[in-house]
């Protein structure tokens, strides 16, 4: 709570709004984590990894690299030699279309269906 009473704040600044547990913003960040930590616990108890964390380890360090599997759907080789930038580099696709940012997405855009809102 303290977290994204400190994100409210910052975003609005004067702001009298106090975040509380099941009220809308902490409901809807706590669906996107839970969603996230479901996917991420589903991946890592298949047989490939399942108790066996220094394979658990190297995948999540890849996963969480700007070229990662965790933002694109085919990422960047994990043990590439080449440097972004430079000749060789394989570059990822799929921004935003990792399984573990598309599930979590969707869980916030189902979400959000019947809300409104007043923008500019």
């Amino acid at each position: 709570v303290k977290v994204i009473q400190h994100m409210v704040d910052t975003v609005w600044p004067g702001s009298s709004y106090k975040v509380k547990k099941g009220c809308p913003i902490y409901a809807t960040r706590h669906l996107i984590g839970a969603s996230t930590l479901k996917i991420v616990d589903i991946f890592f108890t298949s047989p490939k990894y399942a108790e066996q964390p220094n394979k658990i380890k190297k995948y999540a360090i890849w996963a969480i690299q700007a070229d990662g599997p965790g933002w694109y759907e085919v990422p960047a080789p994990r043990n590439q030699v080449s440097i972004k930038g430079l000749p060789g580099y394989v570059g990822p696709t799929g921004l935003f279309r990792s399984p573990f940012f598309l599930e979590p997405l969707a869980a916030y855009v189902k979400s959000t269906t019947k809300s409104a809102g007043t923008w500019g």
